[in-house]
Order: C-alpha cells, then sequence, then structure tokens
C-alpha cells in the first residue's frame, strides 16, 4: 500500500503541471495537448503503458488517490498549486530523498536502470528518454540495452551520451532516485572506454 501511495502522489503531481501548463498556453483540453495530441509529460507516458487512465486512481482496485493537489489560476499565464481534498493518513506518502553524489568519477556517458523493466522494452522507448534526457544538456545518443538473465530492475540498461560531464553530472542529478512508471530510477556514470567498445554488459559485481 505504501508504494502505490508513493506513486499516487506522483501522479497526482503530474496531472497538476499538465493543468498549469495548459493555463500558460490556453490550451482548453481535459488533458494539456497544446502542441501536439501525443506530446505528453515522458512519465504520463510511461504510466499509460502500465494501463493507468487519466481520471484513475493506481492500484489494482483503482484505490490509489487521483488529485489531491489542484492547480489555481491567477492570471492568463500562471497558476499556483494549492491543497485540494483531504488526503488520508495511510495515503501519505514517504519520499526517499534522492542521492545526487556521484558514486564514481564523472564522465560523458549516463547509465540508467529501473527505467522499465525486463521485456518492456519498446519501439518508442529510446526515442522518448532521448527527448526526457535532452532537457539536461546537448544530448548525442540514446541507447537501450537489454540483458537476460539479470534481476527486472537491472534487466533494461539505458546509455545516455552528453558532449560534456557537466551535461552528464545534470542530467544524473534529475534522474536519480526519482519515479517513472511505479519505480524508482537508478542512475550513474558510466565508464566511456567500455561504451565506446560496445561492452555495455555489466561486470562481476557491477
Amino acid at each position: 500500500h505504501g508504494f502505490m501511495s508513493c506513486v499516487s502522489v506522483y501522479m497526482s503531481v503530474c496531472a497538476v503541471w499538465w493543468r498549469v501548463g495548459a493555463m500558460r498556453c490556453g490550451c482548453t483540453h481535459t488533458t494539456h495537448v497544446c502542441m501536439s495530441e501525443k506530446k505528453k509529460d515522458f512519465a504520463a507516458r510511461l504510466m499509460e503503458k502500465m494501463g493507468w487512465k487519466e481520471g484513475q486512481g493506481l492500484g489494482r482496485q483503482k484505490q490509489g488517490i487521483v488529485a489531491p493537489l489542484v492547480a489555481k489560476k491567477v492570471d492568463k499565464r500562471s497558476g499556483v498549486i494549492v491543497q485540494g481534498a483531504a488526503q488520508p493518513p495511510e495515503e501519505a506518502a514517504k519520499k526517499k530523498p534522492r542521492s545526487t553524489q556521484p558514486s564514481r568519477p564523472a564522465t560523458r556517458i549516463l547509465l540508467l536502470q529501473n527505467l522499465v523493466g525486463a521485456g518492456e522494452v519498446d519501439a518508442e522507448l529510446e526515442q522518448e528518454t532521448a527527448e526526457e534526457g535532452a532537457k539536461y544538456g546537448s544530448l548525442v545518443r540514446c541507447r537501450v540495452h537489454e540483458v537476460s538473465g539479470l534481476p527486472d530492475d537491472q534487466a533494461v540498461r539505458i546509455f545516455l551520451e552528453y558532449e560534456t560531464k557537466d551535461n552528464a553530472t545534470k542530467a544524473l542529478q534529475n534522474f536519480n532516485g526519482r519515479f517513472f512508471g511505479g519505480r524508482v530510477v537508478t542512475a550513474k556514470f558510466f565508464e566511456e572506454a567500455r561504451y565506446s567498445e560496445g561492452d555495455l554488459d555489466p561486470k562481476a559485481g557491477e
């Protein structure tokens, strides 16, 4: 229950930002789609792949909270987040603070794990991850590599190659510890030499 509560809170915050985005551009759709019907929040697209639909709670029986926070319009181009309906004590989510301290020397290559699970890689994953990764710097390439025989949270290894170490560091700080599709993403630097050689499988003890 605690895990799903955390995910419910996250999706509620996503819903708020959709509404705030709609305010800024004057969009009148229920879901913010002013640029294109296909342009949705990165996390929302992943959640939809897991079966979530807008307006529904999360959980096997849709018991999760739907919108504990609401966006209040201030003027034509801005809005604020205000307190919504009271949230039951058992629904309170306790988020683990993100760790933004790199565990190894910075490189231009960032390795993401647990963004999706084993067998969940599809044709859109690489492009969608690249779009999200490009928000934090000049992205050269995104590569998705799935390894069989590994635990579900380690099987899909997504590599983001940036032009500079500073770009990769910013991305690490934003990706590591984030919730996507009910998962907590881990991000760490990866050796550039191994990446260049195509040595993308984990080594013993890694």
